[in-house]
């Protein structure tokens, strides 16, 4: 990957004109210690608005959401009529922000910020150059069914990280996977108005798809070196219920098919991916064959067999 070192130091200039964007569908449980995280963060006063995007929840989170925010910023809940899942809601937020906040940062309605967080971002939102569509750093996962933490990169020794949009920096990403996460990251609302919105149909990988479409049409995106978030691990999390039905599967073959279609990935490696992608889904239904899930084998055998004739 391609990458130019830049000062990480703040200047002294306006703070940008930003706001938070928390997507939220059944977090009453964990939406509270969400928005505290927030409250907490140093600079919080520069933040323009907390926007908490209620997908249509069955449950209590948007009384848990007012009943967890005291003060300023102001705290706005916006509520969908009916459920349109994670993409489309944060896509129809940044649509309706954008002509009044140059920058949005999004953060997941079940992590929870550390306090450097604002404060690092908005050093950067204050001179980073027009090509820079995201922001993005480092962060812990978080267990806290288990009681662990695994640290991310708190690396003082190294500087910001400029990643720039090119046909070199694809082809590295496309090997290397994402290492953008949209919870705890920034983005430029005009640039996000070029490049597009994230893909309804992908839940698993459309934070990847969005970040290789970014690099693809030239835009940068800034890495911050410091942990500014703890990502919560569970079993209803998004990730969890993707992998038990080969979601992460199917998108990853999309995802190369049509980046092999541009010209970018060779067919060897498309087909080396076809392989992998049995041989894990297969994995996968040998582990709940062997817990007695038989009833979830259906889908990954699809996966297999979709594989098969693509």
């Amino acid at each position: 990957m391609t990458a130019v070192n830049s000062s990480a130091g703040s200047v002294e200039t306006a703070p940008p004109a930003a706001a938070i964007i928390i997507p939220a569908f059944n977090a009453s449980a964990t939406i509270g210690d969400t928005l505290r995280s927030v409250q907490s963060c140093e600079q919080i006063d520069e933040i323009r608005a907390v926007y908490v995007c209620d997908d249509a929840s069955s449950d209590d989170t948007v009384e848990a959401a007012k009943g967890a925010w005291k003060g300023a910023p102001k705290l706005v809940i916006e509520r969908n009529k009916e459920n349109l899942g994670e993409r489309r809601t944060v896509n129809a937020a940044i649509e309706r922000l954008s002509s009044e906040f140059p920058w949005v940062l999004i953060l997941h309605a079940d992590d929870v910020v550390k306090e450097n967080w604002i404060r690092l971002y908005f050093d950067r939102m204050r001179i980073a150059e027009p090509r820079v569509a995201s922001i993005c750093s480092s962060y812990d996962c978080w267990y806290p069914a288990l009681g662990r933490t695994d640290p991310g990169e708190d690396d003082f020794t190294r500087d910001l990280e400029i990643i720039s949009g090119s046909q070199e920096t694809v082809l590295s990403t496309l090997k290397t996977g994402c290492w953008w996460h949209i919870s705890g990251c920034a983005i430029r609302t005009d640039c996000f108005r070029e490049i597009g919105g994230f893909q309804p149909h992908m839940p698993q990988l459309g934070d990847f798809e969005w970040l290789l479409r970014c690099l693809k049409l030239g835009y940068d995106i800034e890495y911050i070196p410091r942990t500014t978030m703890l990502y919560r691990m569970h079993p209803k999390s998004v990730s969890s219920k993707s992998f038990s039905r080969g979601q992460d599967l199917i998108e990853r073959m999309e995802i190369f098919q049509k980046y092999c279609n541009e010209g970018y990935l060779p067919r060897r490696a498309l087909r080396s991916l076809k392989l992998n992608t049995i041989y894990t889904a297969a994995k996968r239904i040998a582990k709940q064959l062997a817990a007695g899930r038989i009833q979830e084998c259906g889908n990954l055998c699809s996966v297999c067999w979709r594989t098969l004739v693509s």
